[in-house]
């Protein structure tokens, strides 16, 4: 499978780091103790719970 046609769903800012390296899109999770703003950088943007997740890859 390619790493364009995978997704990652990340609470860290490293592991959003590591998924754009790899080419790979990237949700991140602000729901545990996480800030939202330093996971701003993450290619699908922020969901605040794991319930948004369908809402952000549709389309």
């Amino acid at each position: 499978m390619p790493p364009a046609d995978c997704l990652v769903v990340e609470d860290s800012p490293a592991g959003v780091d590591a998924a754009l390296a790899a080419g790979m899109p990237a949700v991140g999770y602000s729901g545990g103790p996480t800030e939202p703003g330093v996971l701003s950088h993450a290619t699908l943007g922020v969901i605040p719970d794991l319930t948004h997740l369908m809402d952000t890859t549709a389309g």
